[in-house]
């Protein structure tokens, strides 16, 4: 499963200082950051990997700063382990 979301309306700082407590957030906490650089992009905005093995997920944040093309904003992308049932009937009740 992959949920994106982006938080905008926001300053080149309020970018920088997004990712900053960002990568405090995730130290510590069960997350282990697996790329902290620049985009592979023209303008190489600031970008973020992460992954928490026991929860299974993995990270994607991509700072955007202010440009010709848009405003600036902080995108966030979540993608969860794939699963598979054992069978369909397993799927019937809650979760």
């Amino acid at each position: 499963m992959s949920h994106p979301w982006s938080v905008y309306e926001i300053t080149d700082e309020q970018v920088e200082a997004g990712l900053t407590n960002l990568r405090k957030a995730l130290n510590g906490n069960g997350w282990k950051i697996t790329k902290d650089g620049k985009a592979n992009s023209q303008v190489q905005d600031p970008e973020i990997y992460a992954e928490n093995d026991a929860e299974q997920f993995a990270l994607h944040v991509t700072g955007n700063k202010k440009s010709a093309t848009g405003n600036a904003m902080i995108l966030f992308k979540v993608v969860s382990k794939c699963f598979k049932a054992e069978s369909a009937k397993s799927l019937d009740g809650e979760y």
